[in-house]
């Protein structure tokens, strides 16, 4: 009788890997899977493990990262974020712990190296990465309802508790149901018995209903035209990639699970209708004074647009470039407020009562100068090129790469009109994509670095 190989047995003991610090580093990645999207505590914990086992072996840690291309470009960016808030403080004292305080939270932005070693470490429990990242999004977004005012959550108003901003609640969950329409076909097709099939359809179906009606409950404009600039284009190529990998595929059966999802965000769009329509509509004496702008300027934005929600981010816009233009270099420094500090020196006490300039490029720019965005900048192409690459060796898989780009994009729309870079929630949703998208590279690292132990 054939025996079967002992890592094809499911159990509670397989799952979890041989080394003492290789079990350390896969409990924190999918306890910072789980806990990112409600609990910053576990989460920040998930990251410390993951860290304290990476340096359990910091041989194999070392060689991975020292002879990787992302390390040493990274470790100029943490070096000038300090180095930019050390002169900053020194040319404002009394800003001196903001500029320090705020330069540990840009620089976490780095931390998606622990995810990506982790899952290139574990690449076979990816599967369980993003499932726990949807469960802990829903209790998230259970733990953040005011249950006191649940009626309103019904009627497609918000009505949270204010533990996530609006913004950021959009973005998790325009993002989530990407992966959970892009995944549907991998997670229904493949199971073993109709039983499961069966209990996986309804899961997702429950998830997604979820996440629609969140969506939308969110308001966030931005996103909402996000979705519909990057949603089409992704699923053409998904479709078009999934008909020539399964030509055998019933042609009926796709058209009525397409047509069963339509039907499902159709009908969740019909019941937030009202919603939908009063927040579309609502800024279009903005629409009118942006179309005769001739000039950016804050003399022109000030008198042909309204300083409603949409129309205040173009009077900031405004501001933001004559602050740069000022410091276009170097910038302010990372705890330098534009709103809260050097308005009222500018005496604008309009704009006092902003957090910041609610565009996130413009923000990057007159806090770190032209020098700190390139600085920026290239860490995330390096993440964008990590994923094509691995895409085109096939060691990506189609709807997981799909995915990953249309997260980049809806991203690269949101933070045209919110800042959010130095704020724990997106700092651990970059530090989850990234490490996902970058971990096929480090991946590569690892193998040649055992294959060096092999020969020697």
């Amino acid at each position: 009788m054939n025996s079967v190989p002992a890592q094809n047995h499911h159990s509670f003991a397989t799952f979890w890997p041989a080394e003492w610090s290789a079990r350390l580093g896969l409990f924190g990645l999918l306890l910072f899977a789980f806990s990112a999207w409600f609990g910053p505590a576990p989460a920040n914990i998930a990251l410390a493990l993951m860290l304290a086992a990476a340096l359990m072996e910091w041989r194999q840690t070392w060689h991975v990262f020292r002879h990787d291309l992302i390390f040493w470009p990274t470790l100029i960016l943490l070096g000038y974020i300090f180095l930019r808030a050390a002169l900053a403080a020194q040319e404002m004292p009394e800003l001196a712990e903001e500029q320090w305080k705020t330069a540990w939270n840009f620089a976490s932005l780095g931390l998606f190296l622990l995810p990506a070693y982790w899952l290139a470490r574990c690449p076979n429990k990816l599967g369980w990465v993003l499932a726990l990242a949807v469960a802990g999004l829903i209790i998230g977004l259970g733990l953040n309802q005011d249950w006191s005012k649940w009626e309103l959550m019904l009627q497609g108003q918000r009505s949270g508790a204010e533990k996530w901003w609006y913004s950021i609640m959009g973005l998790y969950t325009v993002t989530a149901l990407l992966g959970l329409l892009l995944f549907a076909p991998r997670l229904l097709h493949r199971q073993q018995t109709r039983f499961l099939t069966a209990a996986v359809a309804i899961t997702w179906l429950v998830c997604t209903i979820i996440i629609v009606h969140a969506l939308f409950v969110s308001q966030t404009r931005t996103v909402w035209f996000a979705a519909l600039l990057v949603f089409p284009p992704v699923f053409f190529f998904f479709i078009r990639g999934w008909l020539k990998a399964h030509p055998d595929f019933p042609r009926q059966k796709l058209a009525l699970v397409a047509i069963a999802g339509v039907a499902l965000v159709g009908g969740v769009f019909i019941a937030n209708f009202d919603t939908i329509s009063k927040r579309a509509t609502q800024e279009s004496a903005v629409y009118e004074g942006i179309s005769k702008l001739k000039e950016f300027s804050t003399e022109s934005v000030a008198k042909l647009v309204p300083k409603s929600s949409l129309g205040a981010r173009f009077w900031l816009l405004s501001y933001g470039l004559e602050l740069w233009e000022e410091r276009p270099w170097l910038g302010w420094g990372p705890g330098t407020s534009s709103t809260r500090y050097l308005a009222p020196l500018r005496d604008r006490q309009d704009l006092v009562g902003f957090w910041h300039l609610h565009n996130g490029y413009m923000e990057v720019l007159y806090r770190f100068g032209l020098v700190g965005a390139l600085l920026f900048a290239l860490p995330v192409f390096l993440v964008v090129r990590a994923a094509y690459r691995a895409h085109r060796r096939k060691e990506m898989p189609n709807d997981l790469y799909l995915f990953l780009a249309g997260a980049l994009f809806l991203t690269l729309i949101w933070n045209l009109t919110t800042v959010r870079l130095d704020k724990l929630d997106y700092r651990f949703y970059w530090n989850f994509l990234a490490g996902i998208a970058y971990a096929s590279t480090i991946r590569q690292s690892l193998t040649s670095y055992r294959k060096r132990l092999t020969n020697t």
